[in-house]
C-alpha cells in the first residue's frame, strides 16, 4: 500500500504523454519565450542607446556651437540633464526599432553564419528604421497628429540616421552570441 502511494505520487507528479502528445508544444512555447525576451531585451538596449546617444550628440553640438569646451564635469551633467528629455522621442524610438530591428534580424538568424553578416544586416535594419525617425519625431513632439510636420532639418536627419546605425552595430555586437559562434 505504501509504494502504491509512492507510485500514484510519481505518476503525479511527472507528466503523462501519450502517442498524441509530443514535446513539440513545450517546445515552440520554450522558442516564443526565448524570441519574446531577446526581442525585448533588444528593445530596453536600443532604448537606452538612443537616449544617450541623442543626449550626447546635443551636448557636443551644442558646445560646438557655442565654441565652449567645458570641463568632463559640465559636460556629463549636461548629458545627464539631457536624458530625461531625449527619452521621451529619442528613447521611445529606440525602443520601437529595437522591436522591429531585433525581430527582423531574428527572423533571418538561419542566414546570418558570421560576424560580417550579422553587421551587415543590423546596420541595413539600422539605416531603414533610422529613415523613419523623422516621422515619428514628428508625431511625438506635435501638438496634434493632424498637422503632421517634420521638425527635423536636414544635417538633423543625417545625424538621426548615422546614429541609428551606430546604435544598430553596437546592438548587434552585444547579441552576437544568438546568432555566430
Amino acid at each position: 500500500m505504501h509504494t502504491d502511494a509512492r507510485n500514484s505520487a510519481n505518476s503525479l507528479a511527472q507528466p503523462q504523454y501519450n502517442e498524441r502528445s509530443s514535446m513539440t508544444g513545450s517546445n515552440s512555447t520554450r522558442a516564443r519565450k526565448g524570441y519574446l525576451r531577446f526581442v525585448v531585451e533588444v528593445g530596453i538596449f536600443s532604448a537606452l542607446l538612443a537616449t544617450v546617444a541623442a543626449a550626447l550628440t546635443i551636448a557636443f553640438l551644442g558646445r560646438l556651437r557655442d565654441h565652449s569646451f567645458p570641463n568632463p564635469l559640465d559636460f556629463v551633467e549636461a548629458v545627464l540633464l539631457l536624458c530625461p528629455i531625449t527619452v521621451v522621442s529619442c528613447g521611445s524610438f529606440g525602443f520601437v526599432a529595437g522591436i522591429f530591428g531585433g525581430t527582423t534580424i531574428y527572423l533571418r538568424r538561419k542566414h546570418i553564419h558570421s560576424r560580417r553578416r550579422l553587421l551587415f544586416e543590423s546596420s541595413l535594419a539600422g539605416f531603414l528604421l533610422g529613415c523613419t525617425y523623422p516621422v515619428f519625431d514628428g508625431a511625438v513632439n506635435s501638438s496634434s497628429l493632424i498637422p503632421l510636420r517634420l521638425w527635423m532639418t536636414p544635417i538633423q536627419v543625417i545625424i538621426a540616421v548615422v546614429l541609428s546605425v551606430l546604435c544598430a552595430l553596437i546592438c548587434a555586437l552585444s547579441f552576437r552570441k544568438h546568432f555566430t559562434e
